[in-house]
């Protein structure tokens, strides 16, 4: 993993800070670590106002901001960490202008929570942006890394790199995820304009395909945090320390049968309708949610540090590595 030295960088992004003195304190780091993954309406993307947004500013494109995951900060030149899935159709497009097709999708940008700053006699709200200029994906894990392109104008409190912890987890490890569960949808009718990840706790609930085996072999680990969609792509981090695990993959889900009532479409008439029982599979969250070894990411984040060359995706981990 990319580490860093403890000076704030040029371009928006602090290096690690130093060991966290209490629960708090871990949270607040994690969360300057964490990024939205977005596609902002079209007016923002290249936002004549700059890079940096106020409440005021975007209140009417706000509604139309659809974050589609979570990652978080792996290198001071602005390397983020995410769920593969999360970024999939935007690799399979980069594939096919490879091959001489027309960009058609959206551009991405991370979208970054600012505290709120003094400004005359109340303050103002607001996050920062990032244009998404690159990606490289893990062929075998639900893994990816984006380089950004930073914001200019200074930001209120500029992104920190999460360290990875110094020891693999284990079960009954105290754990927390940080990420945007349903997107923008969970705050935007209590705060507005306002881009603000969200927490759970937990254990490490199991690790695959058990415990005792080497690290670069047990890449998924189980936890009991509330994971949702948004979640994907975020840290999961040791409470102790606040230095990375891994990375939330997906919610645990499975199918079970039950009993549908399906119209009839020849009903009676249309004050009386008719419904037949019907046999069919749902699927319900139980509780769990997935995870990979953040070790599993290394090769990547290598990959995408090499200077003139990205590629679109590199093989799999060999156990030798």
């Amino acid at each position: 993993m990319g580490r860093a030295s403890g000076r704030k960088h040029k371009h928006g992004v602090s290096a690690a800070a130093p060991p966290p003195t209490s629960r708090r304190d871990v949270f607040q780091r994690v969360k300057r670590s964490v990024v939205a993954i977005a596609i902002p309406p079209a007016e923002l993307v290249d936002p004549k106002q700059g890079d940096v947004f106020t409440q005021d500013s975007v209140r009417a494109s706000y509604k139309r901001i659809a974050i589609i995951g979570s990652g978080f900060v792996v290198h001071k030149s602005g390397i983020i960490l995410t769920a593969k899935h999360v970024v999939q159709d935007w690799i399979d497009e980069a594939q096919r202008i490879a091959g001489g097709a027309r960009p058609s999708l959206p551009p991405l940008r991370a979208l970054i929570h600012q505290p709120p700053r003094p400004h005359g006699t109340g303050a103002l709200v607001g996050f920062g942006m990032a244009p998404v200029i690159s990606i490289v994906s893990h062929l075998q894990f639900d893994l990816a890394v984006l380089k950004l392109q930073l914001p200019k104008a200074p930001l209120t409190a500029p992104l920190v790199v999460l360290e990875p912890a110094t020891r693999e987890c284990e079960e009954g490890d105290r754990i927390g995820i940080c990420g945007y569960p349903h997107g923008r949808k969970l705050h935007s009718d209590i705060l507005g304009a306002v881009i603000n990840p969200s927490f759970a706790s937990g254990i490490v609930s199991a690790v695959f395909p058990y415990p005792g085996v080497p690290r670069h072999v047990r890449p998924h680990f189980q936890i009991d945090a509330i994971v949702n969609p948004g979640n994907s792509g975020g840290p999961v981090f040791e409470i102790a320390t606040g230095r990375a695990f891994g990375v939330v993959s997906e919610y645990a889900r499975i199918k079970t049968k039950v009993m549908l009532l399906e119209e009839d479409q020849a009903s009676p008439s249309a004050t009386q309708k008719s419904y037949t029982a019907k046999e069919g599979d749902v699927e319900v969250p139980v509780g769990y949610g997935q995870a990979i070894d953040i070790c599993q990411a290394d090769q990547l984040i290598a990959e995408i540090l090499k200077p003139g060359g990205i590629a679109p995706s590199v093989p799999p981990r060999s156990p030798s590595s």
